[in-house]
């Protein structure tokens, strides 16, 4: 258990390289966002080691100059709600603050209002992640991406809860 948790908080250390690497790091993030709830992982995983992470990624594809690894991005300043979209998928994280972005990247973040889609990652994120693992092989093209990440719509769509 402990094991799992430092593994996928390895994978949230480094600036991503890629949109693929980019969608493994918020499907990672995702996952800890669903185990921090269930209470065998209270005393393991905290809120407050997956928050920052959020903000510190986001920071990190904006120094790089790689605002193209998200297919959209909003965060409702009120809500403290940051909506990242990335191969058409919506991950929502609660309780993130961007005050440290800067004011170019702030006006970024903030001009394209989201929506919740109203689908509920969490519950599958055990399948995500391991989708963003799958995404990461070399020998992939981005056609067999787009199927990976279709399938994967299609499997959140029928509900299908794997916690």
């Amino acid at each position: 258990m402990v094991d799992e948790i430092k593994v996928i908080l390895d994978i949230t250390k480094t600036r991503p390289q890629s949109k693929r690497e980019c969608f493994l790091k918020f499907a990672a993030l995702n996952r800890l966002n669903a185990l921090v709830k269930k209470d065998v992982y209270k005393g393991v995983i905290k809120y407050w080691q997956i928050k920052p992470k959020v903000y510190e990624l986001v920071k990190a594809v904006f120094e790089a100059g790689h605002r193209e690894f998200f297919d959209a991005i909003y965060w409702d300043k009120a809500e403290k709600c940051i909506y990242i979209n990335i191969y058409g998928l919506q991950f929502c994280f609660h309780n993130v603050t961007f005050d440290g972005l800067s004011d170019d990247d702030k006006s970024y973040i903030t001009a394209h209002p989201q929506n919740w889609e109203a689908l509920k990652l969490q519950p599958i994120s055990e399948t995500i992640y391991m989708k963003g693992m799958e995404i990461q092989k070399e020998n992939l093209t981005e056609d067999d991406v787009q199927r990976i990440i279709s399938d994967l719509k299609d499997e959140i769509s029928n509900g299908k809860e794997t916690i």
